[in-house]
């Protein structure tokens, strides 16, 4: 990647430097972060993408981790596997890390501490960490590779200028997001109530109203897995044609409703996987388990993801507000072995509470306005907005 400055920048002092330049990697461990006083853990399932904040944390003493990595307020945790989900956020706590994250410190009198962050959340920064990442199934980047990123610095003065204007910004999100929490919360009150949600375990005992049955996501709708995943990323024999491929990081980004992807399938990516039609609910079966997305055109997915294709008297929107709903359970019922997961032979089974057809349309239609509340449009804006202020803020001049 080669970078440059315009004649202005020079002129103003902005210099090339390297991201080793202005940061480092805080690589301190611990044997026994309990008798060291910590009490919480942070695996790569508490990052969000593009977010800078920590909103989940694990408890040592109840789930006994092995990380042993330590962080402390104010640094920024990386995640190195899988940079393509685009997991950094800064911690306003300490306690013990995955060791796939990589823990990040500004380095005194280079950068202003606070602007770091944005420089990690940048595409560029997450494009050089994918480009330098090794490994075919779980590709992961080294602090060495990351150390070697270059990019354009201004100088202190423009540096306070330009961090005034993100934490504004960032303020907003936050805000957006503090409402969308909790309106997200209102929403799953209001579907748990309306949808009658039953329990897997006593299917027998539950009191339908008139009209209702109990059924398996398998009677009322077909259930495959995205077919087998085209390796290495970004391989031009299979990759960059006309094909949209759903990665799950597609569909936990989406909100429920998938319109766009970050991948492509060319012809011969397509013979090795499959193309499911526009109406599918996609839900994820790996890392992230149970993130539930309907997809607005055809797509291939990737094999972590399964596609649910409805019936023809099965309401599509009922039934995507149904499988949201079940996350939590299908979370506890995955699987661990390198990563979490789950198979056909764990949602095929699924049961049901299936309402007669014209009132899965009223209730779509409840939950869907109660949906649009939840999920603000204006926080999708502001997070584009974000990202493009992310980006320039490199070409200010």
């Amino acid at each position: 990647m080669t970078v440059s400055l315009t004649d202005k920048q020079k002129q103003d002092g902005w210099q090339i430097v390297r991201f080793g330049e202005i940061a480092r990697d805080v690589n301190k461990n611990t044997k026994n972060p309990i008798e060291d006083g910590l009490e919480y853990y942070v695996g790569l399932e508490h990052l969000d993408p593009q977010s800078l904040r920590i909103q989940r944390k694990g408890i040592i003493a109840e789930d006994n981790p092995s990380f042993t990595r330590l962080f402390k307020p104010g640094q920024i945790l990386f995640g190195k596997r899988r940079c393509y989900q685009k997991k950094a956020a800064v911690a306003d706590f300490e306690g013990v890390c995955s060791g796939d994250i990589i823990v990040i410190e500004s380095i005194p009198g280079k950068i202003i501490p606070g602007l770091l962050p944005f420089i990690v959340q940048s595409d560029m920064f997450f494009a050089w960490a994918e480009k330098t990442s090794s490994g075919s199934l779980s590709p992961r980047t080294k602090w060495k590779s990351l150390a070697t990123f270059e990019f354009p610095l201004p100088p202190i003065e423009r540096q306070k200028e330009i961090l005034e204007v993100l934490e504004k910004v960032e303020e907003i999100v936050d805000l957006n997001v503090t409402f969308n929490t909790c309106a997200n919360k209102l929403l799953k009150s209001l579907s748990v109530f309306t949808l009658n949600i039953v329990s897997q375990q006593n299917t027998s005992k539950v009191k339908l109203p008139t009209g209702w049955t109990i059924k398996s996501l398998n009677e009322i709708a077909k259930v495959e897995r995205g077919k087998f995943t085209p390796r290495p990323r970004n391989n031009h024999i299979y990759y960059g044609g006309k094909y949209p491929f759903m990665q799950t990081s597609d569909v936990k980004c989406s909100g429920g409703f998938i319109k766009s992807h970050s991948q492509t399938l060319n012809e011969k990516g397509l013979a090795v996987s499959r193309l499911f039609p526009k109406g599918s609910i996609l839900i994820t079966i790996a890392a992230n388990i149970g993130e539930v997305g309907l997809t607005m055109y055809d797509t291939a997915c990737t094999d972590s993801v399964v596609a649910i294709q409805p019936k023809k008297d099965i309401e599509p929107l009922w039934l995507l507000f149904y499988l949201i709903q079940l996350r939590t359970y299908l979370d506890s019922v995955a699987t661990e072995s390198a990563q979490k997961n789950i198979n056909l032979e764990i949602l095929r089974p699924l049961k049901l509470s299936v309402p007669p057809y014209d009132e899965q349309i009223k209730l779509s239609s409840a939950l869907l306005n109660m949906y649009q509340i939840s999920f603000a449009p204006r926080l999708r804006h502001i997070n584009i907005l974000r990202s493009q202020l992310l980006n320039s803020m490199w070409s200010i001049e």
